[in-house]
């Protein structure tokens, strides 16, 4: 209940103004990504943003009885916290890091975005796979080892068949 009660409340804190902030955190931060990513990854972002906002809003506390998270929460709630960023954007990346995760058990980046080199998370026998994980997986300073993606060449899966 811990957790719905805490999505519910961040969900509550955020509104269209912070939508916008974030659209121009974002748009700044990709200024350097190539000119055929900039889009993609902006649309598919703030889609993801919004959609995981929406359904946090709406968060029914019974479905949510039953989920026990363990001390991921605590970790992900923790490094979340420490984030440097304006704090109205931060609300938004923490219930859409918390929501993906912990509710839905979805890569924490939408499946659509372009990653560097023009990959893509996707999924593969109800698996999801991330091709640039394992490169990021150890960086304190990143959320993929947060993530429920696995990294492309983990040994739990064979190898892509070309």
């Amino acid at each position: 209940m811990e957790l719905a009660t805490t999505l519910k409340k961040i969900a509550n804190e955020i509104n269209l103004s912070d939508f916008i902030k974030l659209r121009a955190y974002l748009e700044k931060e990709g200024r350097y990504l190539p000119e055929c990513y900039k889009k993609p990854f902006l649309a598919s972002s703030m889609d993801h943003f919004y959609r995981c906002w929406k359904k946090a809003r709406d968060i029914d506390f019974e479905e949510l009885k039953e989920l026990s998270c363990g001390m991921e929460w605590k970790d992900l709630s923790s490094f979340l916290e420490k984030m440097d960023m304006e704090e109205s954007i931060k609300n938004i990346l923490s219930l859409t890091a918390l929501y993906t995760t912990l509710v839905e058990k979805t890569p924490i980046h939408p499946l659509n975005i372009p990653l560097p080199g023009g990959e893509k998370i996707y999924e593969r026998d109800g698996i999801y796979i991330c091709p640039i994980k394992k490169k990021h997986e150890e960086d304190k300073n990143a959320l993929c080892r947060f993530c429920v993606a696995s990294p492309e060449n983990s040994r739990k899966f064979p190898e892509k068949a070309y």
